[in-house]
């Protein structure tokens, strides 16, 4: 199989909606903020496409400054990237450090094409997705470590283009994550901007994040 270039497909996407400002961040504004995004089917927000971006969803760190929390926690991928989350006492930061999916043998650690048929390989499972994921539906698997961090793989697409994004999720909302969004080379990442089968993905784990933060609350 393959390989495919990257070098114009590694996507990330930082999302400034819900960066908290400075001083206390008000509790009551949070949750309305927290209820009203994932409520919405689909969610309006400004997006910057760079080259290896962390996506940042900071909801806010209920009654507190994200900026009071220093030092970096750093998160390792299924995929082999890498996500910083940090902190220098003036600002609040997520860096991503991406991997194109395979290891250093050319093995594939997300999605793998074989005879036309899609499998998801990360964490050791070996599952055939190729009726499950299309253009707008994703194959979406997720997992929380000890530490209440909501790790997470989207797959979508068909066999003809089809790609993969992971990530994490804090318990205070921060996190970031990086992918291969198409398999077709030739396509630019301005055309990848609107994938469905992504968008529909990063809202299953945003629902799946804010439910767990929900009932922390009570």
């Amino acid at each position: 199989m393959k390989k495919i270039k990257i070098s114009e497909l590694m996507n990330g996407y930082v999302d400034e909606e819900l960066q908290p400002r400075e001083g206390l961040v008000d509790r009551e504004r949070v949750k309305e903020l927290v209820r009203a995004r994932v409520g919405r089917r689909r969610v309006q927000k400004r997006r910057v496409l760079l080259v290896a971006a962390a996506l940042t969803v900071c909801l806010g760190l209920v009654g507190w400054s994200c900026a009071e929390v220093y030092g970096e926690r750093i998160f390792q991928l299924v995929g082999g990237g890498q996500i910083t989350i940090g902190d220098s006492g003036e600002e609040h930061y997520v860096e991503a450090h991406p991997s194109d999916g395979y290891d250093e043998n050319g093995k594939p650690l997300v999605v793998s094409l074989e005879e036309n048929r899609l499998w998801v390989v990360a964490r050791g499972q070996r599952v055939d997705v190729t009726d499950q994921v299309d253009e707008k539906t994703p194959y979406v698997d997720t997992w929380w470590d000890g530490e209440g961090n909501l790790y997470y793989v989207i797959v979508g697409g068909t066999p003809e283009d089809y790609g993969w994004y992971e990530g994490v999720t804090v318990p205070d909302g921060s996190g970031g994550g990086n992918g291969v969004l198409s398999s077709c080379t030739d396509i630019s990442p301005e055309e990848q901007n609107n994938v469905e089968w992504f968008t529909q993905g990063r809202e299953q784990v945003r629902e799946l994040w804010y439910a767990r933060w929900q009932e922390n609350q009570k």
